[in-house]
């Protein structure tokens, strides 16, 4: 394994050829959790951006984490806006707070022509580990039916 991933359980092998188990010791460096689980296994639960150092009696084996997540994480909606554009008329803009559209305006959105759009514009999450919601990006929905 080379990648740890921030705010789930990561659970590794320590095993250097050559060394037991007891003979090494892994540490991070940096903001985390390691617990020994014995038979050379790890769960390592990190919090930010950071190196796992492994030392046996002369070999170190670094690992740098990444941002990006493979693995299913339930990570929550904490706010976006709502744009509503009919045709190439006014825009409508609504802040939401949380992760459900209300239902007024989920009847505006329902009630607009073909042609018109539905942007979702700086929608925010939180995902396991963050300290602050992140932004995720913009949607442009366009009206065909």
């Amino acid at each position: 394994m080379n990648v740890f991933y921030i705010g789930v359980d990561n659970p590794i092998t320590v095993a250097v050829p050559g060394y037991k188990c007891s003979d090494l010791t892994a540490r991070l460096v940096g903001e985390g959790q390691i617990t020994v689980l014995g038979d050379c296994r790890h769960l390592v639960v990190v919090k930010s951006v950071f190196k796992f150092q492994c030392r046996g009696e002369s070999e170190q084996i670094l690992f740098q984490t990444r941002q990006n997540f493979d693995f299913d994480a339930q990570c929550m909606i904490t706010r976006f806006n709502i744009v509503l554009q009919r045709d190439s008329s006014d825009i409508v803009e609504h802040v939401v707070t949380g992760n459900t559209v209300p239902a007024k305006i989920l009847d505006q959105a329902e009630k607009l022509p073909v042609g018109s759009r539905l942007y979702l514009v700086d929608v925010r999450t939180l995902c396991p580990g963050d300290t602050a919601p992140r932004n995720i990006g913009n949607v442009v929905y366009r009206i065909s039916q």
